[in-house]
């Protein structure tokens, strides 16, 4: 899907025709009542009761849903419905994709444990994460950090490098390492 700016300020137009709107947060002043009154959970969307979809693609990829002029994020709304209460940290969704709001994909976690769990920036030039080449060594480094460590290393061989860097994250990272 692509999204496309249109002359009205503030809203997108993805290929299928959906009507893209920026997404607004939303004090989540819900409780799971309200929401399991007005929504259905049907395997990672919600629908209105009147069996309506509901929510749109926000600009950065999440499914928003108005309710009361306010809007809420899909994953919030689900985990809300899902365990009675709004998560202690940040939700995590578990393989990236941020429209993928079944209830297995997502779990409660730190802003760090969720920063953990992103994929490459799109600014990165070797391909992998943690992964860059140093042109004045001429080697290339592996990185990876948790909280204030962060370690890296040299390597002559990108190989070498990106292997390193996947068990470094997998040692600091756990269940969050994102390769």
């Amino acid at each position: 899907m692509t999204v496309s700016s249109t002359t009205s300020r503030n809203q997108y137009t993805a290929t299928s025709g959906q009507t893209v709107f920026p997404y607004t947060r939303a004090k989540n002043d819900l409780t799971a009542d309200m929401v399991n009154e007005l929504l259905e959970y049907k395997d990672g969307d919600l629908f209105w009761k009147n069996g309506k979809k509901a929510g749109t693609l926000s600009k950065h990829g999440y499914i928003s849903v108005g309710i009361n002029k306010k809007y809420y994020k899909a994953h919030r709304l689900i985990w809300l419905m899902h365990y009675g209460q709004n998560p202690k940290g940040t939700i995590d969704h578990i393989d990236q994709n941020k429209s993928n709001n079944r209830i297995e994909n997502l779990r409660d976690c730190s802003e760090s444990e969720n920063r953990m769990n992103q994929k490459a920036y799109k600014s990165n030039t070797s391909g992998f994460k943690g992964v860059s080449f140093n042109k004045n060594a001429n080697l290339y480094t592996a990185y990876a950090g948790k909280g204030s460590k962060k370690y890296c290393a040299y390597f002559k061989e990108k190989s070498d490098a990106v292997e390193f860097s996947e068990l470094l994250r997998n040692e600091l990272h756990g269940k969050f390492a994102c390769h």
